[in-house]
């Protein structure tokens, strides 16, 4: 094929069509590459289609640029060689453009294998060498180890319910019932303060009444009068004790066995 002959706006327009067609399949080569990043082909063997894409978009530019000029005589005889320069340049990207797609195909279309896993067991857990007690047995030992070592009672002296006996235990909280706390050992009388007015601990085998910062305080009483209750006071068998206007008896009832008859 004679180009020398060939229209020179012709022969701009082809030669500008096959540049464009090399450079937009050697633009897509690299972006493909790019977005796969599988593993189609080596990293070695990638790059040297990249080479070889890039030099066949370069082979088709001289032809181009000869073509979009007008030349004079001296410059005919080069048409030709650059021309078939540039024909073997787009054919060197489309071979390896379409080498690229037909690996990068057949990698697509290969079967995933996924490897069977057998399940992983779960981890043995071994039981507890310790005895697991219950909720209730736990409950009975405490109850039994709170178990005073004396039994005593209150016995309320004035008001209403006179006569009412209470059971001292490990740690009995008197006073007058309110929202937030309910004593053991429940007063009506307003002159008692609300929740927690004085309380009798089981000490070493006594039992010990101690104020609680009561507003109108705790009183022991005597045939000569009353006494504050201003320090722990370990009680006796028979000691009467004042809140606001309720009076109660301390009865010890293991040290009254024990008196002789």
């Amino acid at each position: 094929m004679d180009f020398v002959s060939m229209d020179s706006a012709l022969r701009a327009v082809l030669f500008g069509g096959i540049f464009l067609v090399s450079l937009l399949a050697t633009l897509w080569l690299f972006y493909d590459a790019q977005e796969r990043r599988q593993g189609v082909l080596s990293s070695e063997a990638l790059l040297a289609l990249e080479a070889l894409a890039i030099l066949g978009t370069a082979l088709t530019l001289p032809a181009l640029i000869i073509s979009a000029f007008n030349l004079d005589v001296s410059q005919q005889d080069v048409v030709n060689p650059l021309s078939y320069l540039g024909l073997g340049g787009i054919a060197v990207t489309v071979v390896v453009v379409a080498t690229y797609a037909v690996f990068s195909r057949q990698k697509a279309e290969e079967p995933v294998t996924v490897k069977d896993e057998e399940p992983t067991p779960p981890p043995q857990i071994e039981p507890p060498t310790e005895t697991v007690r219950s909720w209730e047995e736990e409950e009975k030992t405490k109850e039994v180890r709170l178990q005073p070592q004396e039994m005593a009672y209150l016995v309320l002296k004035s008001g209403l319910r006179a006569g009412t006996i209470y059971r001292l235990g490990q740690r009995t909280l008197i006073g007058r019932p309110s929202e937030e706390k309910s004593p053991d050992i429940a007063l009506d009388d307003n002159e008692v303060s609300r929740g927690e007015h004085a309380s009798i601990r089981l000490e070493e085998g006594r039992f010990v009444l101690k104020d609680l910062d009561s507003t109108n305080g705790t009183w022991l009483l005597t045939d000569s009068g009353r006494t504050k209750v201003e320090a722990p006071h370990a009680l006796k068998d028979g000691d009467r004790i004042q809140l606001g206007s309720t009076v109660l008896v301390f009865v010890n009832v293991r040290r009254r066995e024990d008196q002789p008859a």
